[in-house]
């Protein structure tokens, strides 16, 4: 009880803030917040929410790079993710700007994007042409280990009016189920 007193307040405090810290990227932006789940494997999810269209999932692996790498990307393959980028340099994986179709792992847009409503009080994220952008870099850790960080975001146009585009939000579900994923496969449950 405590503890989520504290993580309450760390939340309020956050969304209260106008900080921006010394990235200029993040200039004006509330400070985000960081929680962290532990799993019986030993897993760490930490999750950076801020109020804004960027949701980021980050997630401690103890394997290899080269294993993890495979896994990433059999990940966005499995859930039909049309990949844009592959860098074996900066072990980066993902679609960027790319055109969704209508389900990413089995289920709908709206399960992972908020575009907001259509006029007949549908999810715009199921019935616009939505741009996508989901990006799993890894990130090797000092002590060993890899830290998976995925991000989603995108935007969606109407198909029959000429209007700009809306931005999406992710709601948090497919960095969720991205990290998860990757979990099974070096499980080696897939």
């Amino acid at each position: 009880m405590r503890n989520a007193a504290v993580l309450l307040l760390l939340v309020l405090a956050a969304c209260a803030s106008p900080g921006g810290g010394s990235d200029p990227g993040t200039a004006g932006l509330p400070t985000p917040v960081r929680v962290q789940t532990h799993d019986e494997q030993g897993s760490v999810t930490e999750y950076s929410v801020r109020r804004s269209n960027l949701f980021v999932s980050d997630t401690l692996w103890d394997v290899t790079p080269s294993t993890t790498w495979e896994a990433v990307q059999a990940v966005y393959t499995a859930f039909g993710i049309p990949v844009t980028r592959v860098d074996a340099a900066t072990r980066t994986v993902g679609a960027e700007n790319a055109r969704a179709g209508s389900r990413i792992a089995g289920a709908a847009l709206s399960n992972f994007l908020e575009c907001g409503t259509n006029p007949t009080g549908g999810s715009t994220a199921d019935n616009a042409e939505v741009t996508l952008t989901v990006l799993t870099s890894l990130h090797p850790m000092e002590g060993g280990g890899i830290v998976t960080r995925t991000t989603v975001n995108g935007s969606a146009r109407n198909r029959f009016r000429n209007v700009p585009p809306s931005a999406c939000r992710s709601t948090g579900r497919l960095e969720r189920r991205i990290a998860n994923e990757i979990k099974l496969r070096l499980s080696g449950v897939r």
